[in-house]
C-alpha cells in the first residue's frame, strides 16, 4: 500500500519507520528496504513531539522532512518520517519570484513617469518660491509668487508674499524716518553754520559790551572817589 502510495503521489519522495528497538524501514518508490546498519536515525524528540523541518542531502538536494511519533494504545512504539520533494515548491518559489519581478519592472516603469510629473508638480512651485526668496534676498521686494492652489504650497506662496509685503512697508517706513531724520539733520547742521558764522561777532560785541561796561565802572569810581574828596574838603571848609 505504501509503495503505491508513493508511487502514484510524486511529491513524496520516501517513507522510513524508526520502532524504539529494531532496524527501521524505508519505503521509497523503487521499492523498500530494511536499514540494519541504521544509516538513518530518529532524532530523539521525534519520539514524543512532531517535527519538521526543510534538509538537505548528500546530494545537495534539498527536501521538506515531517517526523511524526508512532502510538499504540498510548505506547509510544517508534516514529515515522516523510520526505516531502520541493521541486515543485522551488518551481513555484521560482514562478512566484519571476513574476513579482515582472510585476515590479511594470510597476517601477509605471511609477516612473506618474513619479516624475508628480515631482515636476510639486518641486516647480518650490523652485519658484526659491527663486523669488533669492530676489528677496537681492533687495527686489516687488518679488511675488503667483501659485493658486488649495494645499501647503498655496498657503506657503500666499505667507511668502505677505512676509514680501511686510518687508516692503517695513524697508518704506524706514526710508521715511531715514528722509525725516536727515532733513533734522540739515536742520540742526545749517543752525550750527548759522552759529559759527554770527560767534566771532557776537564775541565781539560782548567784548565790547565788557570793556564799556568796565570803563563805566571806572569812570564812576572816580566820580565817586572825587565826590568824596570834595565831601572832605567841604567838612574841612
Amino acid at each position: 500500500h505504501n509503495l503505491q502510495v508513493l508511487q502514484s503521489n510524486q511529491s513524496i519522495q520516501s517513507v522510513v519507520i524508526f520502532p524504539k528497538r529494531g532496524a527501521a524501514m524505508r519505503i521509497a518508490p523503487n521499492g523498500w528496504d530494511m536499514l540494519e546498519d541504521s544509516r538513518e536515525k530518529a532524532p530523539k524528540e521525534a519520539f514524543e513531539n512532531e517535527t519538521f523541518a526543510l534538509v538537505t542531502d548528500g546530494k545537495g538536494q534539498s527536501h521538506y522532512r515531517y517526523v511524526m511519533p508512532i502510538r499504540f494504545s498510548g505506547v509510544p512504539w517508534g516514529a515515522m518520517q516523510i520526505d516531502f520533494n520541493t521541486s515543485e515548491y522551488d518551481a513555484n518559489i521560482a514562478d512566484m519570484y519571476r513574476h513579482l519581478t515582472l510585476i515590479s519592472l511594470l510597476v517601477v516603469t509605471t511609477i516612473l513617469p506618474v513619479g516624475y510629473f508628480f515631482a515636476r508638480w510639486l518641486t516647480r512651485p518650490i523652485a519658484t518660491i526659491s527663486d523669488a526668496a533669492s530676489r528677496v534676498a537681492s533687495g527686489d521686494l516687488a518679488a511675488h509668487v503667483t501659485i493658486q492652489r488649495n494645499d501647503e504650497i498655496g498657503q506657503l506662496s500666499q505667507n511668502f508674499n505677505k512676509m514680501v509685503d511686510a518687508l516692503q512697508q517695513s524697508r518704506d517706513q524706514l526710508q521715511d524716518s531715514n528722509q525725516e531724520l536727515e532733513r533734522k539733520v540739515s536742520e540742526r547742521t545749517r543752525e550750527l553754520d548759522e552759529l559759527n558764522r554770527t560767534l566771532d561777532q557776537r564775541i565781539r560785541d560782548e567784548i565790547f559790551q565788557r570793556k564799556a561796561q568796565e570803563n563805566l565802572l571806572i569812570h564812576q569810581s572816580r566820580l565817586a572817589a572825587m565826590g568824596e574828596m570834595i565831601g572832605a574838603i567841604a567838612h574841612q571848609w
